[in-house]
């Protein structure tokens, strides 16, 4: 198949165009040129901003596009206008963020967010809503051509935001942990992300999918359990410091407690989580020198309240 993905050197785009490259696609990645694509032969590049000018796509034609860097809802509408008569199929990640907390578990047909047509600001008050007007967007110009995958916290190699990657690197550690302990927790790994995307661009699925994990569903302490984590709560600490804990009053515990259910029985396979760690710890070793981990306290101060902990 020829594949264009709008994005592709960063995280859940770079998997995604390594696991097209490696199923023998004919990819090519249209991006900034501000990072590097992925060092792999054959994957073809066309560098435009999304936010400005789309010419350089005008032309060619691709069986499915991936889009991997639509925040904002006119970056959809600008795309869809670009590409509908040059694509067959279009793939959109989403995120989870677009649900109405309520009564879990949320599934595909649960109540959204109010939708924002666009914002400048893409913070966490404008993310779900702007993530909603995207999925809008697409739904109405394409909806018998398109997919919508909506993943949890992804995680795993290149992960960028440190948030399981913190944790990873504590495996068979004491560490300083949030206070609740039983708040629900879910993630995926990017490559099960990537891998149930381009399933569904090959099958020319269409609809809306949760792709969450894990299955079954497991808590903050049975993950620091698998990890080998000698958890040590500290009051000095305020929990939401440290990464994926949520609000100690249970008021956004639902955000973690995604049904899965149709992904499962469309094919969405799970890597165990010590193979998750496992590859993220190795990726993460090779990085560590160039910069500190982005989230939770430094390690001198967490090992300063362990002193605290244990006396």
């Amino acid at each position: 198949m020829k594949l264009l993905l709008l994005g592709g050197t960063r995280f859940i785009g770079l998997h995604c165009a390594r696991e097209a490259h490696r199923r023998g696609h004919e990819v090519t990645l249209f991006h900034r040129g501000t990072r590097p694509g992925p060092d792999l032969p054959g994957i073809h590049t066309l560098l435009g901003d999304r936010n400005e000018d789309l010419s350089v796509l005008k032309g060619p034609t691709w069986d499915a596009v991936l889009d991997l860097s639509a925040y904002r809802p006119p970056q959809v509408t600008r795309a869809v206008e670009a590409l509908r008569t040059q694509v067959g199929h279009y793939t959109l990640i989403s995120t989870i963020s677009v649900y109405q907390m309520g009564s879990p578990p949320l599934d595909e047909n649960s109540s959204l967010l109010p939708e924002i047509a666009d914002s400048e600001k893409i913070d966490s008050r404008t993310y779900g809503g702007l993530k909603v007007g995207c999925e809008r967007c697409l739904l109405q110009t394409m909806p018998e051509h398109t997919l919508v995958l909506r993943p949890c916290i992804v995680v795993g190699p290149e992960d960028y935001t440190d948030r399981w990657t913190y944790w990873a690197v504590r495996q068979g550690q004491r560490a300083i942990a949030p206070a609740r302990l039983e708040q629900p927790l879910q993630w995926i790994d990017v490559r099960d992300l990537a891998r149930f995307a381009l399933d569904g661009v090959e099958q020319t699925r269409t609809g809306i999918y949760n792709t969450v994990g894990p299955k079954p569903s497991t808590t903050l302490g049975e993950f620091f359990s698998a990890l080998e984590i000698d958890a040590a709560p500290s009051p000095e600490t305020p929990s939401l410091e440290l990464p994926m804990a949520l609000p100690e009053d249970e008021s956004r515990d639902s955000w973690m407690q995604i049904s899965g259910e149709r992904a499962y029985a469309a094919g969405l396979t799970l890597t165990p989580v010590k193979e998750t760690v496992r590859d993220t710890i190795a990726w993460w070793r090779d990085i560590e020198s160039s910069r500190p981990l982005r989230v939770g306290p430094t390690r001198d101060k967490e090992l300063e309240l362990l002193s605290k902990a244990s006396s």
